[in-house]
């Protein structure tokens, strides 16, 4: 199914997109960070869309599976981005560099979680 594959690729640009802005101390941030956030955004859609065809086919679970792993990583995605807001906000960050450093390691670690979860 080509959603699976948009699915996998995606996620895996996404994962090499916030290592290399990690490993780079941010200086490719410019380039990865937006990278990143369309290779997710690319990958959820894909998942809606392989629910959607199981939810079409009368696969159920299948659809449960794939609207469960698409909702819990937009959850855990934005619970990682209010954190980063809470901390420029109380001035624990208090630089860009830092906020996309930041950023991108929840982005990772929640990136490693969906890994553990599905």
């Amino acid at each position: 199914m080509a959603a699976e594959a948009v699915d996998e690729t995606a996620g895996d640009v996404s994962d090499l997109a916030n290592l290399t802005t990690l490993s780079t101390g941010g200086l490719s941030a410019p380039v990865t960070v937006p990278l990143a956030k369309a290779a997710d955004g690319a990958s959820t859609l894909a998942k809606v869309t392989k629910g959607s065809i199981h939810m079409s086919e009368g696969n159920t679970d299948a659809a449960i599976s794939e609207f469960s792993e698409a909702g819990v990583n937009a959850a855990l995605g934005h619970a990682g981005g209010k954190v980063v807001k809470g901390l420029k906000k109380s001035k624990a960050i208090n630089s860009k560099s830092s906020e996309t450093i930041l950023s991108n390691t929840a982005d990772v670690w929640v990136s490693v979680i969906m890994k553990i979860l599905f």
